[in-house]
């Protein structure tokens, strides 16, 4: 009888390989899977040597998959995902009877929008709730969410590059804006453009983020293609603290501060940034069967998405 894979590879060759592919470091792959790093690079090692083909070269951002290793990761997630479902099923580790369990992923940037509203009005109609939230970037979730360990992502729309083997169902669109603290020069400042920007220390998000590379677009557009002072984070709450206390001057998704402008404690530079504009939405994976609690919860996310468009 032939083989339908080479027996050679084992599990621990696939986890290791797609925990790598993850975490973009050996000793990251290894505290994830409780390993020591050697394990973890004798058996990427062992690999490699039996398919013949690198799967990650070195770069600044640590170890980024191959040709080769994209082609194999493509399809490793996806079936890691669905042997981890079927184990869970068959051994009833499903569910805990009468217990709605949930795992969402959400980015820092949408965590203030649509996602706690939905958990809360889940939570009010049901005894028995488990949510467990996670926030990242769009690479690590959506990881997680082809490896079944999440049963959904709240976000915007990511690179199509990352999306293999999943779905994406727009909710509303956004822009990304610039706000300063309401006693700002800028504020009041007439006919503002986006170089008045760079005599001020400026947020942005942080590199290979959906919202940064909207952030990049626009600056590049717009002829910003220095910046002098640059500080770089995901935290909401640092920023806003920062923009609060100084005279620097924020990049955010619209949603994320929505309150705050309304109550005037952050101000809206007047600048076009229209460009910016992105879809926010659910990832879901592909083909795979959604629990009822994860129904659930993606009904009262869809209902609090409209009632945020029309607030």
């Amino acid at each position: 009888m032939t083989s339908l894979y080479d027996p050679r590879i084992k599990m621990r060759h696939l986890q290791a390989f797609a925990s790598v592919a993850r975490q973009q470091t050996v000793q990251g792959a290894a505290d994830t899977l409780s390993l020591t790093a050697s394990a973890i690079s004798k058996a990427l090692s062992e690999l490699e040597t039996i398919i013949g083909k690198s799967l990650f070269k070195r770069t600044r951002k640590g170890l980024v998959t191959t040709a080769e290793g994209e082609q194999l990761l493509r399809h490793v997630l996806p079936a890691l995902g669905l042997l981890r479902d079927g184990i869970n099923l068959a051994a009833g580790r499903q569910q805990k009877a009468g217990v709605y369990q949930v795992r969402i992923g959400v980015l820092p940037t949408t965590a203030a929008a649509v996602a706690p509203l939905a958990v809360q009005k889940l939570q009010s109609g049901y005894e028995r709730v488990e949510i467990k939230v996670i926030a990242g970037t769009n690479m690590e979730l959506l990881h997680l969410l082809r490896e079944g360990e999440l049963d959904m992502v709240v976000g915007r729309l990511p690179d199509p590059t990352l999306m293999f083997g999943l779905s994406f169902e727009s909710l509303y669109s956004e822009p990304i804006i610039v706000l300063a603290a309401p006693s700002h020069p800028l504020t009041t400042r007439p006919d503002l453009t986006a170089n008045d920007l760079l005599a001020y220390p400026m947020v942005i998000p942080l590199p290979h983020t959906a919202v940064r590379e909207a952030v990049d677009t626009f600056c590049l557009a717009s002829g910003l293609t220095s910046l002098p002072r640059v500080i770089e984070t995901l935290s909401d709450s640092f920023a806003r603290s920062l923009v609060l206390s100084s005279d620097a001057v924020w990049f955010s998704p619209w949603g994320t501060v929505k309150r705050d402008l309304g109550a005037k404690v952050l101000m809206r530079l007047d600048i076009n940034t229209q460009s910016t504009t992105g879809s926010i939405g659910l990832s879901l994976r592909a083909g795979v069967e959604i629990s009822q609690s994860a129904q659930l919860m993606i009904d009262a996310i869809r209902t609090q998405a409209r009632l945020w468009r029309e607030s």
